[in-house]
């Protein structure tokens, strides 16, 4: 969670929906600070409540970032393809795993955005970050690219019957925020 009080603003770090850069655009530009450094799975991804909620009474603005369900699993399963051990290295045994592991947290009941935007004024999405952040923001938002991975496009690593899993697993935020399988 990062807070910038210059832009009166709570930017919630949704993970691997470009978070970083994000987060680096708004400190070096806008004196954004990290709130939040030490919960169980690390600083950069937390909610601080107190402070969420003191900001959020002084009309501050809370930001969370959300991405198209099968596009953001191929960006998981590139940022950890051993996540369950080599034997499930294969990216439909991974997406199978993956969405029911108990190591994470931000995955409950095929929702991923769920703790994030239950808390945002605004929600914005990856695939048009920086138009939604300037709308927002009425500033300018010199994005850079952190942690990009070398990839094919998502739907090259979909079949038929990965693609429906998706679908129905995450069906509640894929209707939600109006994504589809790009391509069908």
């Amino acid at each position: 969670m990062y807070v910038s009080h210059k832009l009166r603003l709570i930017y919630l770090a949704v993970p691997r929906t470009g978070s970083r850069s994000v987060a680096n655009c708004l400190k070096e530009h806008y004196g954004a600070g990290q709130v939040g450094k030490d919960p169980p799975r690390g600083g950069h991804h937390a909610i601080e409540p107190k402070t969420l909620a003191r900001l959020t009474t002084m009309r501050y603005r809370v930001i969370a970032c959300v991405r198209n369900p099968w596009d953001i699993l191929v960006s998981w399963y590139h940022h950890n393809k051993n996540w369950f051990g080599p034997k499930f290295t294969e990216f439909p045994d991974f997406i199978r795993r993956f969405p029911v592991d108990r190591k994470n947290v931000y995955l409950e009941n095929g929702r991923m955005f769920e703790m994030y935007t239950k808390h945002a004024s605004h929600i914005i999405h990856f695939e048009s970050q920086r138009q939604d952040l300037a709308r927002i923001l009425h500033v300018p938002i010199p994005l850079p690219h952190i942690g990009a991975s070398d990839r094919r496009p998502y739907q090259s690593y979909y079949d038929e019957s990965s693609r429906e899993f998706v679908a129905e697993r995450f069906s509640y935020e894929i209707e939600r925020y109006g994504y589809r399988f790009e391509g069908e």
